[in-house]
């Protein structure tokens, strides 16, 4: 009676859903703590957090386990801070709850491996329970699960309809026992994917081969989730069908990934694809594994023609290849990354300047997979610097060939001719005309035309 007893609240507590087990968990733990505030420091029942603790360890998991033993030894804690107990040191009553909490945990790592021999042990007992008449059936049903793996296991007759339970599909798609069987269970798939599921499933019982499919199952609560699906027939001595088994893999999260990282590796080709400037993929060996349509554009190749060849072939020589080697690499495993101006060469031979910028492709634990380069090729811009620099030269020329006139001047009071750096004295038109970019034509003032010519002036 003892055994039955508790075999029905192994399966009670078996059947129950993980977040139920740790919200109960939850509410015994408080109901400990609150007796425990009750009793006071009198009757000491940390004991009886166990309960719990040992309940979430054995029918949830370990994380469970050691969640409620935070919270039982947090409720400790408070509890003793709130009584106000006087200590020898304003730390033991820390160092206690501490103490108490590595107690639990202890327990829960030993429970923890308890429950995995417990698993164990229940299951060679249920292996040597099995009948001699079984022991055949039983070894090829699990010989042919040693093909699949599985998360929703089940079986069907040599038709391929369900003719037993299959507690795990129930308590996946919340069906009843009898809605499964026959073909209820196709109830559970997304309408969309019916049709094609039976269609594979029918071909696969007529021609008596392995079944493999993708599919949307709706869980309980309404959401549809994706499983790969796949059953292999046990056969008979003479060749018919005994049974499938099958197993449905829940693979939706890898589904995400997999839509996410499509998405993501599109986003990227057309970032890659509309940049003007050359971007190439390369190994760990220097050879290009692909290339943008600007590198093809400005190295003047076709795609077949570069991928898997060394990033040598557009250097001028070995020598440019190797340098840069050397300049670039060791830069690159210390920064990350490497920028300079380079020359390289077209497919037709002509060298043109570039600015490149070369960065290491790691994985987490820090190695180098390979490299992305971008080249950018700078002919106009250096064109166009050069043209800067001649025209600067040229201001700078013309500039040291302007003549100015500063400083005291000796000029005679009576002639007006001024004398030279050298001594000699010159006209002072031939004198600023010598020291200027000035030139003189002559005429002649009012003042002076009266004076000199009357006779021409009215």
């Amino acid at each position: 009676m003892k055994r039955s007893l508790l075999g029905e609240v192994n399966e009670y507590l078996t059947r129950r859903s993980k977040p139920f087990l740790i919200t109960s968990g939850f509410i015994l733990v408080l109901l400990v703590g609150v007796v425990d505030y009750v009793t006071g420091a009198e009757l000491i029942i940390s004991i009886i957090y166990l309960i719990p603790i040992s309940l979430s360890v054995f029918f949830v998991n370990r994380r469970a386990g050691v969640l409620l033993s935070g919270l039982s030894s947090g409720i400790g804690l408070t509890l003793d801070l709130i009584a106000g107990h006087t200590y020898s040191h304003p730390l033991i009553v820390y160092w206690n709850n501490a103490v108490q909490f590595g107690f639990f945990i202890i327990i829960v790592f030993v429970l923890s491996a308890l429950r995995i021999e417990y698993e164990k042990i229940v299951k060679l007992n249920i292996d040597l329970q099995n009948t001699l008449s079984d022991l055949k059936k039983t070894e090829e049903r699990y010989r042919s699960y040693i093909e699949v793996t599985g998360q929703l296991g089940w079986t069907t007759n040599a038709d391929g309809e369900v003719l037993e339970d299959i507690p795990a599909w129930r308590k996946f798609t919340g069906q009843g026992e009898e809605e499964v069987k026959g073909m209820g269970w196709s109830k559970a798939l997304h309408p969309d994917d019916v049709e094609h599921t039976m269609q594979l499933w029918n071909k696969a019982v007529t021609t008596k081969s392995a079944y493999e499919v993708e599919y949307r199952i709706r869980k309980y609560d309404g959401v549809y989730r994706h499983f790969l699906t796949r059953s292999v027939p046990v056969f008979k001595k003479d060749g018919s069908i005994h049974e499938w088994v099958g197993t449905c893999i829940d693979i939706t999260d890898r589904k995400r990934a997999e839509e996410a990282l499509k998405e993501s590796e599109l986003k990227y080709r057309t970032l890659i694809e509309s940049s003007t400037d050359a971007i190439l993929l390369l190994d760990v060996e220097r050879n290009i594994v692909t290339c943008n349509q600007a590198f093809l554009n400005l190295f003047g190749y076709q795609k077949g023609e570069i991928e898997g060849r060394s990033i040598r072939i557009i250097h001028p020589s070995d020598e440019s290849f190797h340098s840069f080697g050397k300049t670039a690499y060791p830069v690159i495993a210390r920064s990350g990354f490497f920028r300079t101006e380079w020359g390289f060469t077209h497919k037709d031979g002509m060298i043109f300047p570039a600015e490149t910028v070369t960065s290491a492709i790691k994985l987490p634990d820090g190695s180098i997979t390979g490299y992305i380069a971008i080249i950018r090729d700078i002919t106009e811009r250096k064109g166009a610097e050069e043209e800067r620099e001649k025209l600067i030269h040229e201001l700078q020329e013309a500039l040291a060939n302007i003549k100015t006139l500063r400083g005291l001047l000796p000029i005679c009071s009576h002639c007006k001719k001024i004398r030279d750096d050298k001594g000699y004295w010159n006209q002072i038109e031939s004198y600023i005309q010598d020291h200027s970019g000035a030139e003189f034509t002559h005429g002649m003032c009012p003042e002076c035309m009266k004076k000199l010519y009357p006779d021409l002036v009215d």
